[in-house]
């Protein structure tokens, strides 16, 4: 879009207004997030790893509704940009029959797909909650989901009433658009999406009133008396009846072989059930319940009688009959925790999430659900920003269909027409779900919302734009409070001092993992994938015990290398020579604000899905277990490899009555010294790095109080370490530390893959 040649063209300033408070709002409810964790792990894992976090974020995830936020703004910046444009209308016209044939396209694939003409296998998978067993019950297209598919239809469809503009209304013009639209029609059934017959219906009566109603060479008249209107809606209902009977009694609709149904009866699926309690909660059912469902109405067998009889006879399908209803009073439910100005853009799944692990939370409702969204897009504009960001929303839609009504009869762009059909299915097909989370979905409303910015709010009476700015003026200023509300009292920590939670997550110990994944359970226990970098963060001096698990595919090939740095300060090295755990022991001191930080530095991540196989999108660098604290050293220390005997050669003033015994020690090792000490330490170390002559070996010795004993080796050779009694004073623990460390196996010199530091004999 090049601006320069062409001066701006004005947009409606009243809409652009409600539209940037509505962005505004939703962008300014990111302050309920953990705005402090988010940014340490940003700095941690570096753009590009957070940016692929952010992309491929859950809905659970605290990133979801930055994401959320993001698309939110990108779309806000591009129907500004669009509208700015000399030739604007032209330019939403283009978008919107080029939408159109993209739906009609998809239709067609869909429906060829449907009835094993081609295969759409290779550019997407079957969901397997609605169509199992890899059988495409529900027409699917190239969407991912059916409901998506038939969401994408339901809005595009009404573009379809363009071709009725222009010269071209010959009768046979008008038989091949409604062949199109009988092909939408039956792809639409054959989605099994419920919502459509809410939101569907008024598209085919404004198409029969526009094929009535045009003529060739004479602009469209909507006028109808009620005689028209019975003719109209007979046909309407006819095209309703033909659709369902060709698909289900000519052209067929799949259902569950015989063969597969048992098969599919033994899995299980998520139903709403009352339990002891008498609360509704999602539970592990016998999938027997779609049999039904999923099965030809039209088909007559003996399994599907019986299934339908243990149905009638059992109260599970009332409780499915309610599943609309739950799932709606538990958006309310999250909703109420902060009903005037929400919880924030797209959070609702991080809140259910939370709020589901509360007690008292869950013991006072009847419902225990876990769900991405609240399956209601009003109900979703309630939970994001409350009562404030409903009334705006609805604002703004008002507006819209206001002036494009007014400015269709003043000026007669027939393209106004289809714009509103576009955005009432929307809101209709909203009425059962939430429509935001596609961003497809969402990025064409604000197309059809984008366009009305091309008319200028002047088409309004005067006395109109008097109250348009009142009300303009009312959403400021709940702006800005609710800006200020989200920034000093969020409903995250209103929550968290409600049901008395440390931080408000998941994960109570989520502050003491950051730039970590969420936890997974393994069988040895809860891990965490760190990214490029992770920091643990310690309370006070501790003796703790941390597995690190690496999983790299060509890690055999390429070793990884773990670098541990306490306070900054290097503390700890690990090199991964093959796909496994290695378990570390570390006394970690006292510190002066008794906050002590580890920081993992991985030297390379890796990504399941590029890797192939996964569906996993993250950036994995190492897994680390969780921090298991010990009570005390243990008698032969820690940080420290097994015992070995010198072969051959002694130590110079070694005792000579003693066989010389040693131990490696790794980057840092330490060592319980008991109490009152009677006499000097005297320890022998030795350092055999190959590289030691280039560059020397610095070993330190710390005590409870500090530093008692340094050097540098710079040959392999052993060096006598005398510590005294006095510099030890009252310490109890002896800790070495080795600048590096050198790993025989990764450098090819032997199968030995330990991390060496320095060699320890103790007389």
């Amino acid at each position: 879009m090049n601006l320069k040649e062409n001066p701006p063209q004005k947009k409606n300033k009243h809409l652009v207004s409600l539209l940037f408070l509505y962005v505004a709002l939703s962008t300014l409810s990111l302050f309920i997030l953990p705005l402090d964790y988010i940014t340490k792990t940003y700095l941690l894992s570096g753009l590009k790893s957070f940016a692929n976090a952010l992309t491929h974020a859950d809905a659970g995830s605290y990133l979801y509704p930055i994401a959320g936020v993001n698309r939110l703004i990108l779309f806000f910046l591009f129907i500004t940009q669009i509208s700015s444009l000399t030739d604007s209308k032209n330019s939403y016209k283009s978008l919107f029959i080029g939408t159109f044939y993209g739906a009609v396209l998809s239709v067609i694939l869909g429906l060829l797909d449907y009835y094993s003409i081609m295969s759409l296998s290779g550019f997407r998978m079957l969901d397997p909650n609605v169509n199992p067993l890899d059988i495409q019950l529900r027409l699917q297209s190239t969407f991912g989901h059916p409901g998506w598919f038939a969401e994408f239809i339901i809005i595009s469809i009404p573009f379809l009433l363009i071709g009725f503009s222009g010269w071209h209304k010959t009768s046979s013009w008008k038989l091949f658009l409604f062949a199109i639209l009988f092909l939408c029609e039956l792809a639409l059934i054959l989605s099994k999406a419920r919502a459509v017959w809410v939101a569907f219906p008024h598209t085919i009566f404004f198409f029969w009133l526009l094929f009535f109603r045009t003529k060739h060479d004479k602009p469209i008249s909507f006028k109808i008396d009620k005689k028209d209107f019975i003719k109209i809606s007979f046909f309407a209902s006819i095209t309703v009846v033909v659709g369902l009977i060709v698909a289900y009694m000519v052209l067929g609709v799949k259902g569950l072989p015989a063969q597969d149904m048992a098969k599919y009866t033994n899995k299980n699926i998520i139903t709403f059930e009352k339990n002891e309690g008498g609360k509704l909660s999602g539970e592990q059912k016998p999938k027997s319940l779609l049999i039904r469902k999923f099965t030809n109405p039209f088909q007559s067998n003996d399994i599907v009688r019986q299934h339908n009889l243990i149905m009638k006879r059992s109260n599970i399908i009332e409780s499915l009959r309610s599943r609309s209803g739950v799932i709606w009073m538990q958006g309310i439910d999250v909703g109420v925790e902060s009903p005037f100005f929400g919880s924030g853009y797209e959070s609702y799944r991080w809140h259910t999430d939370i709020l589901s692990n509360i007690p008292e939370f869950t013991s006072a409702r009847e419902r225990q659900l876990s769900l991405d969204t609240p399956h209601s897009f009003f109900i979703q504009l309630f939970v994001s920003g409350g009562l404030v960001g409903l009334f705006l929303w609805i604002l703004i839609v008002i507006y819209v269909i206001l002036i494009l009504l007014i400015d269709f009869k003043q000026e007669k762009t027939y393209l106004n027409i289809p714009v509103i059909l576009s955005i009432v299915s929307f809101h209709l097909y909203g009425i059962f779900q939430d429509m935001q989370y596609i961003p497809v979905i969402w990025f064409f409303i604000l197309l059809n919302i984008g366009y009305a910015l091309t008319i200028g709010e002047n088409v309004l009476p005067i006395r109109h734009c008097r109250f348009w700015k009142m009300l303009l003026s009312i959403c400021i200023i709940l702006t800005v409070l609710s800006g200020f509300v989200y920034f000093k009292y969020p409903v995250s920590k209103k929550i968290s001092e409600k049901y008395g939670l440390w931080v408000y997550a998941t994960d109570q110990n989520r502050d003491n993992y950051i730039g970590f994944f969420s936890p997974e359970k393994w069988k040895t226990g809860k891990y965490r994938w760190s990214q490029k970098e992770g920091i643990l963060v310690i309370k006070g001096h501790s003796i703790v015990e941390l597995s690190f698990h690496a999983s790299h595919p060509d890690i055999e090939k390429k070793p990884v290398m773990l670098n541990i740095l306490l306070n900054k300060e290097p503390f700890d090295k690990v090199i991964f020579t093959k796909e496994g755990s290695i378990t570390r022991k570390y006394y970690i001191p006292d510190s002066s604000n008794n906050i002590q930080e580890l920081l993992l530095k991985v030297s390379r991540t890796w990504n399941p899905y590029k890797n192939g196989g996964s569906n996993d999108n993250r950036d994995l660098g190492i897994a680390v277990s969780e921090i298991k604290f010990l009570e005390e050293i243990p008698a032969d220390g820690i940080g420290f490899y097994s015992w070995e005997q010198l072969g051959g050669g002694q130590i110079t003033g070694w005792p000579d009555s003693l066989p010389v015994k040693f131990r490696w020690a790794g980057m840092r090792a330490s060592m319980n010294i008991g109490g009152i000490l009677k006499e000097d330490i005297k320890l022998f170390l030795f350092s055999n790095h190959p590289d030691i002559k280039e560059n020397p070996v610095g070993v330190k010795i710390f005590g409870n109080h500090g530093l008692v004993w340094e050097d540098i080796f710079m040959e392999s050779k052993w060096k006598k370490a005398v510590i005294k009694r006095d510099e030890i004073k009252d310490s109890k623990v002896l800790t070495l530390q080795v600048d590096r460390t050198w790993n025989p196996k990764s450098v090819g010199i032997s199968q030995d893959g330990r991390d060496l530091g320095v060699a320890v004999a103790i007389p």
